[in-house]
């Protein structure tokens, strides 16, 4: 779709977009997905072996307003500060619940990928080089534990 999208206009702009998240506790998404898990006390097998760059959906709203505002065009990847496992995400949320009597830690297993069982096939590195965006907008990419923080309260 991209090459079609090039050969067809000189003038475009395209996201290539990150896993996103949100502080809605209702939205399944990383963080509402944890704490529902959490609740319920469930054991928890993250892989430890797949990196991703999640992005708070309300940064990609902003981005997305900064590139029509200004014109931009070109092919970017849209995608968060950070190259973190799924286990290691998690460890930081359970990090991050120690003294809260709303949610529980939960029991984290730290296992490979290819142990869990998905309809396709999915590569251990789902990360984004956002080095070319970042010389672009003028604000920061939020921090998931700020996120994540905010949505415990």
């Amino acid at each position: 779709i991209e090459n079609f999208i090039k050969k067809m206009t000189q003038n475009y702009c395209i996201f290539r977009i990150a896993k996103t998240y949100d502080n809605n506790v209702h939205d399944n998404t990383l963080i509402s997905d944890f704490l529902k898990k959490s609740k319920d006390k469930s054991l928890v097998y993250a892989a430890k072996d797949q990196k991703f760059s999640p992005l708070y959906v309300f940064d990609l709203v902003k981005i997305t307003n900064f590139f029509l505002k200004k014109k931009i065009i070109g092919t970017y990847n849209i995608g968060g500060n950070e190259k973190i496992s799924r286990y290691n995400l998690y460890k930081t949320f359970n990090n991050l619940l120690k003294n809260n009597k709303q949610y529980s830690r939960v029991k984290l297993f730290k296992i490979n990928l290819k142990y869990l069982k998905f309809f396709e096939n999915r590569p251990l590195n789902l990360t984004f080089n956002i080095k070319r965006l970042l010389k672009i907008i003028n604000f920061e990419l939020t921090d998931i534990k700020q996120i994540f923080l905010k949505t415990v309260k």
